[in-house]
């Protein structure tokens, strides 16, 4: 009985660990393909790069524009939470009435 109980436990264990790491490897895969050239992806997508390249993210820096898009995350996060605020607060201050 004891047996089966402990079959059973590693089983589970032994799935959530399959599901941890289906769930990981594409991150996996794109922080390691993120510091390699496009010549050595194409080579081998996972192989843990050669060299360090941070070339991807200088282009990445130039072409897009970072401080706008943080910006419009910050604004989309206030203007967002003061919705909720007023909508949810609003809304039990009618019930009241």
């Amino acid at each position: 009985m004891k047996s089966k109980r402990v079959i059973k436990r590693l089983s589970i264990m032994a799935a959530g660990f399959a599901l941890a790491l289906l769930f990981v490897s594409p991150v996996f895969i794109l922080v390691n393909s993120s510091f390699k050239s496009l010549q050595d992806i194409y080579i081998n997508v996972l192989a843990l790069p050669k060299q360090l390249s941070f070339q991807n993210y200088t282009k990445a820096f130039k072409e897009m524009d970072y401080v706008k898009a943080f910006m419009n995350s910050c604004n989309n996060v206030y203007f967002y939470g003061f919705d909720y605020f007023h909508f949810f607060h609003g809304g039990m201050g009618a019930c009241a009435v």
